[in-house]
């Protein structure tokens, strides 16, 4: 990573969600304060647990309302930096499964 100068590991709050095909959420996960260190896998496995839902329930609840047609989106909304920001922005991320 040496195009990346920032510090090692960053601080902020997030709030995860799960959204369907149309937009709506179908799961929310309630704000909560994150750390991210460089060069580390960000795990969401355990957002099912989240819900109440045990794991074959939440594979059905995705393969029949939010993914009918193969595409996925989870959206990550971040604010309150542990470290000084140049500019705000809006970002977004793809990948097909």
């Amino acid at each position: 990573m040496s195009d990346c100068k920032g510090p090692p590991t960053i601080i902020i709050d997030c709030e995860c969600a799960l959204l369907t095909e149309d937009g709506w959420v179908a799961g929310q996960d309630n704000v909560t304060k994150q750390e991210f260190t460089k060069k580390r896998f960000v795990n969401f496995r355990s957002f099912n647990l989240k819900y109440g839902r045990s794991s074959d329930e939440f594979e059905e609840l995705l393969l029949t309302n939010i993914i009918p047609n193969g595409n996925l989106t989870f959206r990550c909304k971040m604010w309150k930096c542990s470290v000084e920001i140049n500019n705000d922005g809006y970002c977004t991320a793809r990948t097909h499964i």
